[in-house]
């Protein structure tokens, strides 16, 4: 028999502790939703605020729209003229395609005609070719040729320097001759300033003594 009512008790004690455990978390839940609608509520307000403050700078900055109506008047929307492009803007045309404005054709300058040769100059260019100059050094001032002993180079003979149409130096053939080649010592007096003997440079016979 006593057993039977301890069994009762702990059941009526368990129902008990489960019905409050129950309430407590409804009550816990409810709080959470109110505090959520409040949290609602809240920003609500300060979006409501926000919008009641940019349109009342709005209205400042632009007054007409402060003004109201005049019956019978219609209202004109900004009436301005599209901005018209530069010249040298590209336009477009109805699908995005950029259209490249002409552009007008260069003047093509005239190409002046060559200069006629002087006389000294067809003089200089008619002369045959005896030898070229195979090295230069400029420091010790004499240059080496391809003519000797075979094509009658003698000591002391003068040459000049052809380079297109024109006479760079002039250079006498020392003691050294081979049978294909001569040294000959460079006159620098008659270098023309800003001119340099170049290996290549074609030796022919003196055009003025």
């Amino acid at each position: 028999m006593r057993l039977t009512q301890i069994a009762f008790a702990l059941t009526f004690l368990l129902l008990g502790a489960t019905v409050y455990v129950a309430w407590q978390a409804r009550e816990e839940s409810r709080g959470a939703r109110e505090q959520v609608e409040l949290f609602k509520r809240q920003q609500q307000a300060q979006i409501d605020v926000s919008t009641s403050v940019g349109s009342s700078a709005t209205a400042f900055n632009n007054p007409s729209a402060m003004k109201p109506p005049v019956p019978g008047q219609v209202a004109l929307e900004n009436t301005q003229p599209p901005p018209i492009p530069a010249k040298n803007e590209m336009a477009t045309i109805p699908g995005g395609a950029p259209v490249i404005p002409a552009q007008p054709a260069a003047a093509a300058l005239p190409v002046p005609p060559p200069a006629e040769p002087t006389a000294m100059q067809k003089k200089i260019m008619a002369m045959p070719t005896i030898a070229k100059v195979k090295e230069y050094q400029a420091d010790a001032g004499f240059t080496v040729i391809t003519a000797g002993k075979n094509q009658r180079v003698a000591k002391g003979t003068q040459f000049d320097l052809r380079r297109d149409n024109a006479v760079v130096g002039r250079i006498t053939v020392g003691d050294v001759i081979e049978a294909e080649e001569a040294i000959a010592d460079l006159d620098p007096k008659s270098v023309p300033a800003g001119v340099t003997v170049m290996v290549g440079d074609e030796v022919i016979q003196v055009v003025q003594p």
